[in-house]
């Protein structure tokens, strides 16, 4: 096969609806090779060439300047205005929220140009409103739209799988779409244990048992996750403050001084500073030594 420099190739990888095959016009995504005449190919490796792809036409509202559409224009002038008008669809992947993923799905919305078998493209849900609703912000009758439930589970491959071949009777190709039949999961841990003493429930009651790890919503009771309702379960210093010291009772700092007290540390430390004169510090309760009781005590009132 022909040499060529590597000045004169460029190895990239695709971004989403970038290609198609020359052969089938299916959509490509990967590695590709460029080289300087323009032409690309599937691949990493310039030394053996696979198959040809070209870039895919985007979707536009241009018109072309031939004759027979100048006429058209002339012809058809109410039509022409209105569509010139209206503006190009964005193309934007719908991201779960995570009411979404409290949920455990959510619907992607998608388009496919009505002259265009596999020009399948994921939408935003107001532009798939506005088409549906005929809207004149866009040209709504050269667009099929749909939209798929996706699911957000622990186990998403089967669900996901099923929906798209439904959507397939409907829609043939759709499946190109929506390559990644676990996108946007998060993974739940499952079959965890706890034998006491790490897991409590809101009211700081002790958990022991099996228990999962949700992504967003922590540690909950169960091996697995499920869609009815079921019990958070929490580590100790993410219980309140009440909850805690219900629990450990000496979690509460301010117990310290209360027990010194109690025990008759303090007054013994008072008792000490005052016997020894150095504080002159009172006892609980007893006259200052300003008054007139405690200054015939005093050293000076000795003297006479």
């Amino acid at each position: 096969m022909s040499y060529f420099p590597k000045s004169k190739i460029n190895i990239l990888e695709t971004s989403e609806g970038e290609f198609t095959y020359v052969s089938s016009g299916k959509p490509y995504n990967g590695f590709y090779i460029e080289l300087s005449n323009g032409t690309y190919y599937v691949g990493k490796n310039p030394r053996n060439l696979s198959e040809e792809i070209t870039k895919s036409q985007p979707l536009s509202n241009n018109f072309d300047k031939a004759k027979q559409t100048k006429k058209h224009i002339i012809l058809k002038n109410t039509i022409f205005q209105r569509l010139n008008k209206t503006k190009q669809i964005p193309i934007l992947k719908n991201i779960p929220t995570e009411k979404d993923y409290e949920r455990g799905n959510y619907p992607r919305y998608f388009i496919r140009r009505i002259n265009q078998l596999f020009g399948y493209k994921e939408v935003p849900k107001e532009v798939y409103l506005a088409i549906i609703n005929q809207e004149p912000i866009y040209d709504y009758n050269m667009y099929i739209t749909d939209y798929i439930q996706w699911d957000l589970t622990n186990n998403p491959i089967k669900t996901n799988k099923l929906v798209i071949e439904k959507s397939e009777r409907k829609h043939p190709n759709i499946s190109i779409l929506f390559p990644l039949l676990t996108e946007f999961q998060r993974i739940v841990q499952i079959n965890l244990e706890t034998k006491g003493k790490e897991y409590y429930f809101k009211d700081g009651t002790e958990y022991i048992g099996e228990y999962h790890l949700h992504p967003t919503k922590g540690a909950m009771v169960g091996a697995n996750h499920i869609k009815e309702s079921h019990a958070n379960l929490f580590k100790f210093n993410e219980l309140s403050l009440n909850t805690r010291i219900k629990i450990k009772p000496e979690s509460d700092i301010s117990l310290k001084f209360r027990d010194d007290y109690d025990s008759g540390e303090e007054a013994e430390r008072i008792d000490e500073g005052r016997d020894g004169g150095s504080t002159g510090r009172p006892s609980g309760g007893s006259s200052t030594p300003s008054s007139g009781g405690g200054g015939v005590s005093s050293g000076g009132g000795g003297g006479y």
